[in-house]
């Protein structure tokens, strides 16, 4: 019999790749899958998808979570229930042995190390990411069925490594077989003569898309123009990275804003360098950044600050680099000006992460960890 799944998260549908990622995973397997959240950002007729939101809830069932889960379960029967954060489990323990659910965690972050980064510290929030959560997540690793972490070195953190807990399993954000295919057919030389460079994602502070302001600062206004600066993606950050980047001569910057998935590959897979300036926070050095291995479907090296998660993983040297501050990355820039050519092959990059870093991997762990739950 065909078993139904339901994920559960505090955001609004669909968030980020990794619930697309977990559905379309989970549609693979022949799961049935509907999402229970707060809010829809999107149609959801192209997905063929039932997404309950809190919002458009009535009564109890709009004001609570508790109530609106209630709701949920009591309207349909699932056979495996997927939370996204930590919290969320409490609202679920009720419910599975009320409702008979596998209860899975999908955990992508370091909750402790997200309440204390871009806050001001207080004793209030110390006691909480120090005590309470941790107390939350062990409890979260007695009662669900399995835990998926995003990262080895999060899991181990967080509630033990997995060769030592079988029901924990590691799999990262990475892309499907789908998108490094779309990717490796857009693969290009990009804009002759030009060094074109690629930041994609959330613009804000944290992401450090100051840094290539200041390492371009420091390289020569001749060297500079050699030099195409995409960034692709929108944020409360944007205007004030506009207005830096408006005062650096010699330098082709283009915005584009928020554009189509699709898009973004073609745009990335036309360049040769993609940047991650990610601050290191305790959340960061224990994660991996989905897009990093974007980038790599797209061919690109890249250039990356020093976060341990990532290192730990040996990526060919052909594939990134790391720089530890914003003069390290300026020598980095000078070095590929005064090159000839780029020294790494797009395609070589797109066809070892194909093979290491792809979501297959990770059907494949979550299949055997649920036919030994179920068999």
């Amino acid at each position: 019999m065909t078993k139904r799944a339901l994920i559960v998260y505090y955001g609004n549908f669909p968030e980020n790749r990794g619930i697309l990622q977990l559905v379309d995973n989970l549609r693979k397997m022949e799961i049935n899958v509907d999402v229970a959240c707060r809010d829809s950002d999107t149609s959801n007729d192209d997905l063929s998808l039932t997404v309950i939101t809190k919002r458009q809830s009535v009564g109890y069932a709009k004001r609570s979570w508790l109530f609106f889960l209630l709701s949920v379960f009591r309207n349909s029967k699932y056979d495996i229930v997927f939370y996204r954060e930590i919290p969320l489990f409490l609202h679920l323990l009720a419910f599975k042995f009320l409702f008979r659910f596998t209860l899975i965690g999908d955990i992508r972050e370091n909750l402790s190390g997200m309440y204390m980064s871009g806050h001001k510290t207080n004793i209030r929030r110390k006691l909480i990411a120090k005590f309470v959560w941790p107390f939350v997540t062990l409890l979260a690793r007695l009662f669900s069925d399995v835990m998926c972490f995003s990262s080895g070195n999060l899991a181990g953190y967080l509630v033990g490594y997995p060769k030592r807990n079988k029901n924990v399993l590691v799999t990262p954000n990475y892309p499907t077989g789908t998108y490094y295919t779309k990717a490796e057919n857009e693969l290009s030389l990009g804009e002759t003569g030009k060094i074109n460079i690629i930041f994609s994602g959330h613009i804000k502070q944290n992401r450090g898309v100051d840094n290539l302001y200041n390492a371009m600062q420091q390289v020569d206004p001749k060297l500079r123009s050699r030099f195409k600066i995409f960034i692709v993606g929108d944020g409360e950050d944007r205007e004030r990275v506009e207005a830096l980047f408006d005062k650096v001569d010699g330098v082709d910057v283009t915005f584009t804003g928020m554009v189509h998935p699709d898009e973004v590959i073609r745009i990335a897979s036309s360049c040769d360098i993609g940047f991650m300036g990610y601050s290191i926070t305790a959340n960061s050095s224990l994660t991996y950044p989905g897009k990093l291995f974007e980038y790599f479907a797209c061919g690109l090296h890249t250039l990356s600050t020093e976060r341990k998660s990532v290192q730990g993983l040996d990526i060919p040297e052909n594939m990134v680099t790391y720089y530890k501050d914003v003069n390290e990355l300026a020598a980095l820039l000078v070095g590929f000006a005064t090159s000839e050519n780029m020294p790494w092959n797009k395609h070589d990059i797109n066809s070892y992460a194909r093979r290491n870093y792809s979501q297959e991997s990770n059907i494949g762990k979550l299949r055997e960890a649920l036919h030994g739950i179920y068999n």
